[in-house]
């Protein structure tokens, strides 16, 4: 690749030692148990300790691209020896790792994934692509599918040749069992080659990958099973599978951060102490203009792209995740604010560029007749953790909204309750165009966005376009989702 960040990328993978057999398709790591170590795992000593270490250089997931239009590779979902915080850790991961691999693909590529669940809990599983404009049907993005334990699934995905660039993930989406296995660490970064890549002053500084997750351990090596019963407080707010980790960055150099919020229920409010942040993209979608920030509130499911350009004089700067209080009633269920990482500004001086303020050309779909508006309400039980779409728990077998190939649709999501929740559909992103009844201003794309607790509102327009088949929108706090804030739809011809 031409880049220079393509080719830190690979050197980056080199170091960890990761092995893509092209021709297999099999992704080796070397750290999945096998049959002899899995006694081991089922009696490892739970009062062992993880040793955690902080401060180490920012390591990014290795990466695996696609060639010739084509990227394979395989899946195992199992419980494995994984580096958690600097520590080894024993998880239900992917390929032994946590974070999973970041897959690179163009658009027109095909992804093929070989879906293994040699998970040892006898939970079934499966895989959604978060962000992919694909098919619902299979061997797409289906998922309704459950893969029992011992059991595999081969997943073909064709981008479209005009999909949109940009940064989107995967993780399993198998109805009641998303939170635990997120939790885990079942997460990875997909990302869409060109768009914002081609820029001057975006496609030509260093590109980082900082994928966010958030785990629990309480005195052995495992984290805890059920994250709905963990404690803010004692969370680990890990970076790349790293606690605290530093990334450099020289005098006056531009860098591009892509973050992904691969928590399972974390609110993240982002802060980098004595900077300014510049938002590029949206949940893998670019914007047509720049936006400068000082914090930025990313829900769980959320991806945002930054240009951060750092101080012309040495130092170390916090990124910090500041306290947030998700459910008003509940201020005790509020992470406090932890650094996640640090940037360190060390080296010479590199050439101060100007952050473009002019991005790439977007469609406004304000200025588009819509066919059909829907309202969506967002709603829970005061006595039981049960949650609703339009009154209703989440059922596969019915039919929530229907919508016809082509139209363009305008939706109101309302949250009746004391917390905060997002809203997130798959297969087609959408346009943002009102929160809490206000305009927005400029031109927003996403797929998964903040809704605000005690009537707070966000009304957005989109097109269902190029695929018809059946799949599902969600609060993407994963608790909630697997508690019933789901909803099922589909797409018919006209």
């Amino acid at each position: 690749m031409p880049l220079p960040r393509r080719t830190a990328r690979a050197a980056a993978g080199a170091a960890i030692g990761i092995a893509a057999v092209a021709a297999g398709g099999l992704l080796a790591t070397g750290t999945a148990m096998g049959s002899d170590d899995d006694a081991l795992v089922a009696t490892a000593d739970a009062t062992v300790p993880i040793v955690l270490t902080r401060g180490k250089p920012l390591v990014e997931p290795p990466v695996v691209r696609s060639e010739n239009g084509r990227l394979k590779l395989t899946l195992s979902a199992k419980v494995s020896r994984t580096q958690i915080a600097g520590g080894t850790a024993i998880s239900n991961v992917w390929n032994g790792l946590f974070p999973a691999p970041t897959l690179e693909i163009d658009p027109g590529d095909r992804l093929e994934i070989d879906m293994k669940n040699d998970g040892q809990f006898g939970e079934a599983t499966n895989l959604h692509t978060h962000g992919a404009h694909v098919s619902p049907k299979n061997p797409g993005d289906n998922v309704f599918l459950s893969i029992p334990t011992g059991g595999e699934h081969s997943y073909r995905y064709d981008f479209p040749e005009d999909h949109v660039p940009g940064m989107l993930w995967y993780h399993p989406h198998r109805h009641p069992l998303v939170q635990s296995q997120v939790f885990a660490g079942q997460a990875g970064a997909l990302i869409v080659r060109g768009g914002l890549d081609d820029l001057p002053g975006v496609g030509d500084v260093r590109d980082r990958t900082l994928v966010y997750q958030v785990t629990q351990f309480e005195n052995g090596p495992r984290p805890i099973r059920q994250p709905s019963s963990s404690t803010p407080a004692k969370q680990l707010q890990l970076v790349n599978g790293q606690l605290n980790p530093t990334i450099d960055i020289r005098p006056g150099e531009t860098q591009r951060w892509r973050i992904l919020n691969a928590s399972s229920d974390k609110f993240l409010v982002l802060r980098l102490q004595g900077h300014s942040m510049f938002v590029i993209a949206d949940d893998g979608n670019p914007r047509a203009e720049t936006q400068k920030v000082t914090t930025q509130f990313i829900g769980p499911g959320e991806r945002r792209e930054f240009l951060v350009r750092a101080r012309s004089r040495p130092g170390r700067f916090a990124l910090q995740s500041m306290f947030f209080v998700p459910v008003r009633a509940q201020p005790s269920y509020s992470a406090p604010t932890r650094t996640i990482a640090t940037m360190v500004i060390k080296g010479p001086q590199a050439t101060r560029r100007p952050v473009p303020t002019k991005l790439l050309p977007v469609e406004d779909l304000r200025t588009e007749r819509v066919d059909r508006r829907r309202r969506i309400v967002f709603s829970e039980s005061r006595t039981s953790p049960r949650f609703f779409v339009n009154g209703k728990e989440f059922s596969a077998t019915r039919i929530d909204q229907t919508m016809r190939l082509g139209d363009l649709e305008e939706w109101t999501i309302v949250n009746t309750t004391d917390e905060w929740h997002t809203f997130h559909i798959h297969i087609n992103p959408y346009q943002v165009t009102k929160v809490n009844g206000k305009p927005v201003r400029g031109i927003t794309y996403d797929d998964n966005v903040v809704v605000g607790p005690n009537g707070g509102t966000v009304t957005m327009r989109t097109r269902f376009k190029d695929f018809t088949g059946k799949f599902v929108f969600h609060c993407h706090v994963l608790f909630h989702e697997d508690n019933g804030m789901m909803s099922t739809v589909q797409v018919v011809p006209r």
